[in-house]
């Protein structure tokens, strides 16, 4: 049997983050959770996380610097920048900073879904 994909969901707000957890779980992804950049970098170098949805503003390291640090750390790692705002100019950021997409807030299930299975092909 195929293992599922692992995915990390980094959110200050724990409503987002179990949101985001369950969805991605009835997806058939296995999912980690972490409320902040510290608690999500102890996580990418001891687990094989494939994609990681981070929150841009979040106390402490914002979004990018989390995901500017994932990427040295696991240069392979899909990640995607999560915000309620948009443009072109902070999609330009965030990939300048190593993600490969943005999500935007509000999120909706078939918007996740196309976004992760894109991401994720092999």
């Amino acid at each position: 049997m195929e293992t599922a994909d692992m995915l990390l969901i980094v959110d200050d707000h724990e409503g987002i983050r179990g949101l985001l957890k369950e969805t991605c779980l009835l997806l058939g992804y296995e999912v980690l959770t972490a409320a902040n950049g510290k608690e999500a970098l102890e996580l990418i170098g001891s687990n094989d996380i494939k994609a990681a949805l981070v929150d841009m503003e979040m106390p402490g390291l914002s979004g990018l610097e989390t995901i500017e640090r994932m990427c040295r750390i696991v240069p392979q790692i899909k990640a995607v920048v999560m915000t309620g705002y948009g443009g072109s100019l902070l999609l330009e950021d965030a990939i300048k900073h190593g993600a490969c997409a943005m999500l935007k807030k509000p999120f909706d299930l078939e918007g996740i879904k196309s976004l992760l299975k894109r991401i994720l092909q092999p």
